[in-house]
């Protein structure tokens, strides 16, 4: 993929997203079939930076809901208890 295919809004904004979610240069290169010195070039232009903190925001958005209907289950509340208890008693 040519750099001037880079600039296309959907690709920088996938591009962000994959960085934001963890990903490597080298993966997303590979992924879009570019190189990977031409992805830190991306990742390192402004525009560029401001969607990667947009999708860094939504993505600990997502964690946060998980974290939460997690806590709130009452069947992982239960184990939670079973292993505090436990961890208390061995001591």
């Amino acid at each position: 993929m040519k750099t001037t295919k880079l600039n296309h809004p959907h690709i920088k904004l996938q591009i962000a997203y994959y960085i934001a979610n963890g990903y490597s240069q080298h993966k997303i290169a590979k992924a879009l079939g570019t190189s990977q010195p031409a992805i830190f070039r991306m990742v390192h232009r402004d525009d560029v930076q401001a969607m990667i903190l947009q999708e860094e925001g939504k993505y600990l958005e997502r964690i946060k809901i998980v974290l939460e209907e997690t806590i709130n289950n009452p069947q992982v509340k239960a184990r939670m208890q079973k292993k505090v208890e436990k961890m208390l008693f061995d001591f």
